[in-house]
């Protein structure tokens, strides 16, 4: 009698490097919060002659305080994206990222669609993974800086796991350094 086992189980246990990034969705507050921490640094004592300390003291326990509430709207708004890097093969069919012209815009929304492995809120609920069309919304909708996280970690986690397949490889003829 011979031994069974679950394949699809086999498959999904060899993994891919992976990496998580918040993205904040709330760009008022982003702003908001930047336009603020240009008027506190000003008031921070460590730049401030002692007579003026004391007047800017009041001020600036206000400014932290109306800070401290944009950055929980910030924090609301946050939406963790988790990746996961493919093999080496898979990401060039998606996006040529390896080669010295980079990849086209609609390139790297696919490689994102392809990579993101799940969506959580600040809450913890969790999403369905977006397809291309929804995140060329985000890249409309987020703030720039913030839709640059996830094109950023896509990339990572694809030159990672390249290195993974590199690193990992058995050397056995018709291993994974032969696949094409």
């Amino acid at each position: 009698m011979s031994d069974t086992f679950d394949l699809m189980a086999f498959v999904n246990g060899s993994s891919y490097p992976t990496a998580t990034v918040t993205v904040y969705t709330n760009v008022a507050a982003l702003k908001a919060n930047a336009d603020l921490q240009a008027r506190i640094e000003p008031l921070d004592e460590n730049f401030l002659p002692i007579e003026s300390q004391m007047l800017k003291g009041k001020e600036l326990e206000e400014a932290l305080a109306e800070q401290a509430k944009i950055q929980e709207a910030i924090e609301a708004s946050g939406l963790n994206f988790t990746f996961q890097g493919m093999p080496f093969r898979m990401a060039q069919e998606v996006a040529d990222i390896f080669s010295d012209t980079g990849a086209t815009h609609e390139e790297i929304i696919k490689l994102i669609a392809h990579s993101v492995t799940g969506v959580t809120d600040a809450s913890g609920a969790v999403a369905t993974t977006p397809n291309e069309e929804q995140l060329e919304i985000m890249h409309k909708r987020f703030s720039p800086g913030e839709f640059q996280k996830l094109m950023t970690t896509a990339v990572e986690v694809s030159f990672a796991a390249a290195h993974y397949e590199n690193d990992t490889d058995a050397g056995f003829p018709g291993g994974s350094a032969d696949v094409a």
